[in-house]
């Protein structure tokens, strides 16, 4: 029924730069269907690679590319633009408490970026000893708390005079997820070391507007406090290191995508080529066929990419009470997505509970403040 849909419709696959090697070439699979079957595609990024422009017009060889001119006025006027002022400091973010906290102190608002859950939840225990305004949010919590925690901070693109109207916190901690779609605008910023695109979509969200006198100062670390690679490899991050160190103050946008091509060169490696490939040659169109029932999607992407959402063993209670009252939506909304890789672990300490439900997952904590902690609650702090 879906497929019957895609004849002259549109798709769009935004923030494209993004994606892993083996959902590229998925992505770019699918967008090759799609205009098979005479739908249309587009690409959204902030800043796209010369690699991923070769990629998408070798697999759709009738797009055309759009990006800001110098020769229009309003392009002009924000690839001008000079919001930032960036800085490569030593050590991590978890060393340089102190320095955050004096900064913070400096700025009505500040923007705290960690690469991992723990990470932030440390992060944000360290600074709400002394800093009394301060949010925390990232991917791990339940689907209530965490749209409380957004729908707050959107209420500072409000009016002054509206009376809903709430200013940005004195300090935002978080991961990942500040980078989509929230509308926010922070006077500076601090940074765990990422990708250089992960840092522009970061850069996004401080001094956003440029509506500040001067560009605002946004701190990298050199290191990141978790040892976990899993997110980010530490070639990508030390490679991103290089290049934003070499540019001259203060940033302007065409600067970061040059930037872009200068950390992903030619493109991808020897390994990432075969991932790219396995996405991009997996669909077969007699896998899409009525009647035939192969899950095409789960022999394309590993088991430890994704993630399953279970209940945390603290909120089961509330759960029941809200199924019991009829409130589905409202009971589901307790869950809190855990990825694959991590479920397979707790699995193996026994800490999921299949016979419930959702699952539940056992001998954990959880708050409305710091989310899903999901050590063993018999572990000594």
């Amino acid at each position: 029924m879906m497929l019957s849909e895609f004849p002259h419709s549109v798709f769009v696959f935004d923030e494209i730069h993004a994606y892993n090697p083996k959902l590229v070439g998925l992505t770019m699979a699918t967008a090759k269907y799609i205009v098979k079957k005479r739908g249309s595609v587009m690409f959204l990024s902030a800043t796209l690679p010369t690699f991923l422009r070769r990629i998408i017009r070798r697999e759709v060889p009738d797009i055309s590319f759009m990006r800001p001119s110098y020769y229009n006025e309003s392009d002009r006027r924000i690839l001008e633009q000079k919001r930032h002022i960036l800085e490569v400091k030593d050590g991590d973010i978890l060393s340089n408490i102190d320095f955050i906290v004096k900064e913070a102190d400096k700025a009505g608002s500040t923007l705290v970026i960690c690469n991992h859950v723990p990470t932030a939840q440390l992060v944000y225990k360290e600074l709400v000893k002394r800093v009394k305004d301060i949010v925390l949010l990232h991917s791990q919590f339940c689907r209530r708390d965490r749209n409380n925690v957004e729908n707050e901070l959107q209420r500072s693109k409000l009016s002054h005079t509206d009376s809903n109207y709430k200013p940005l916190p004195k300090i935002l901690v978080s991961t990942q997820v500040v980078e989509v779609s929230l509308d926010l605008d922070f006077e500076q910023g601090f940074t765990e070391p990422a990708p250089i695109d992960a840092i522009v979509q970061r850069l996004g969200r401080i001094n956003r507007y440029a509506r500040a006198t001067q560009p605002a100062k946004v701190r990298v670390f050199s290191s990141q406090s978790n040892k976990d690679n899993t997110v980010y490899t530490e070639e990508l991050r030390n490679k991103s290191l290089e290049v934003l160190s070499s540019l001259q103050n203060p940033l302007v946008e065409e600067m970061l995508n040059d930037a872009a091509d200068h950390v992903y060169g030619k493109g991808y490696n020897h390994d990432n080529q075969i991932e790219y490939n396995e996405g991009l040659h997996c669909i077969q169109i007699k896998d899409m066929v009525a009647g035939t029932n192969r899950d095409w999607v789960e022999d394309i992407i590993k088991d430890n990419e994704g993630s399953v959402e279970v209940l945390p063993e603290p909120l089961v209670d509330e759960h029941n009470i809200k199924k019991k009252e009829g409130l589905i939506i409202e009971a589901l909304g307790l869950c809190v997505p855990v990825g694959n890789w991590r479920l397979a672990q707790l699995f193996r300490e026994n800490r999921i509970d299949t016979s419930h439900d959702p699952w539940i997952l056992i001998g954990c904590r959880y708050s409305p403040k710091l989310g899903l902690e999901v050590h063993n609650t018999n572990d000594v702090d």
